[in-house]
């Protein structure tokens, strides 16, 4: 069995400045790990309203590279407070190549690697195919300091990426993101507003954590 840890799930609202956004994150990131958390992860695509609502060529620009501005600011801050991140942002990989992504940031700072999102929804006011190019890898489960788990992002959580990531170590933790999801789904799932949640993970369970987008 593994060791008791615990997660940060930060919900919050989001505001028409990149900067702005950065900072009320830092500051939700601060109190989490004062209140025990060791996991901490942002809300999909945290540090700008929800975009995709509509195709507008301008909002290319809010795309940022990994490492980057946004990243080099939380890896400072995991440094600093002793804490894994799990930061998500809209990416530019390269020239024409822009991916709906989570960085992940272990305790020392360091950068353990990149989840990009491969199941792109494209519907009435989710018109994600127009931002985003599919992710080039499954996921796989992340070690860090405290544990185990894998990163899912909304719609990928129906593919075949978290049965195979589960299979690998079924006490892992899945740290999953969701922006539209039904009800049901959303009642068995997510987790309470700004909430750390205990979490004590036993050979037959896989835990869930979930995060949503910030609606423009």
């Amino acid at each position: 069995m593994s060791a008791p840890f615990t997660v940060g799930i930060i919900q919050d609202d989001a505001v028409d400045d990149t900067a702005k956004n950065v900072e009320a994150a830092v500051g939700r990131i601060r109190e989490a790990a004062s209140r025990g958390a060791q996991i901490i992860c942002l809300k999909e695509l945290f540090n700008a309203p929800y975009f995709c609502k509509s195709q507008q060529c301008e909002r290319f620009d809010l795309a940022e590279t990994i490492p980057g501005p946004t990243t080099d600011v939380m890896q400072k801050i995991a440094k600093e407070l002793g804490v894994v991140l799990i930061v998500p942002i809209f990416e530019k990989q390269a020239r024409g190549v822009y991916r709906n992504s989570a960085a992940i940031i272990d305790a020392d700072g360091s950068m353990l690697g990149v989840y990009r999102k491969m199941h792109i929804p494209d519907d009435p006011l989710f018109n994600e195919k127009y931002y985003f190019t599919p992710g080039d890898a499954h996921q796989d489960e992340r070690g860090t300091t405290p544990s185990s788990f894998a990163i899912f992002c909304m719609t990928s959580v129906v593919g075949p990426g978290i049965g195979s990531a589960r299979s690998k170590r079924s006490h892992c933790c899945d740290l999953q993101k969701y922006g539209a999801l039904n009800s049901s789904l959303r009642q068995m799932i997510c987790a309470p507003r700004e909430a750390a949640s205990r979490m004590r993970p036993t050979a037959a369970s896989t835990f869930l954590a979930a995060s949503s987008t910030a609606s423009s």
